[in-house]
């Protein structure tokens, strides 16, 4: 004898509307479950941090100059305002050099990447020393909880660093 259907989730033969019943079942499943507390206790966290500023040595936006030649101070402050609903894990600032290809337009080359775990979050960086060339340098700012949710800008700062 012969049945006419299709294999189920279980492994059954079933008719038509078995499967569709099934998927409606896990999809409710699954929404309940993200209403869940979280097993270590309070509920699951779904909201991403935000950053508010992120400036170099005080200054939010436009081009800072750093003329180690000139006498200028060679420490740069770079510090980050982030802030989430359950808690900041880290901040990461990427820094990027801008370099000339065929000196006609600049593009970003991986620099450094500083990872910054406690308030505040700031890192003062030598531009005196020699590990860090002439040129001009943008920044990438992420910042994470613990449950992974981020956040990223691309904040509307350049340094320059002429030595």
């Amino acid at each position: 004898m012969r049945h006419e259907g299709r294999l189920g989730l279980s492994g059954v033969k079933s008719g038509g509307g078995c499967s569709l019943t099934l998927l409606f079942l896990g999809l409710l499943l699954l929404s309940a479950c993200s209403l869940l507390p979280d097993p270590a206790g309070g509920s699951v966290d779904a909201e991403a941090p935000t950053i508010s500023s992120f400036m170099v040595n005080g200054v939010t936006e436009g081009d800072v100059l750093v003329a180690v030649a000139d006498g200028d101070a060679t420490e740069v402050t770079l510090m980050v305002e982030a802030e989430d609903n359950v808690g900041v894990e880290k901040v990461v600032v990427d820094i990027e050099q801008k370099v000339a290809i065929a000196g006609r337009r600049l593009a970003p080359l991986a620099f450094a990447t500083i990872e910054l775990t406690s308030r505040p979050y700031q890192v003062v960086w030598d531009t005196a020393a020699a590990e860090v060339p002439n040129g001009i340098y943008t920044f990438r700012v992420t910042a994470e909880d613990a449950r992974g949710n981020s956040a990223t800008v691309l904040p509307s700062i350049r340094l320059a660093v002429l030595k």
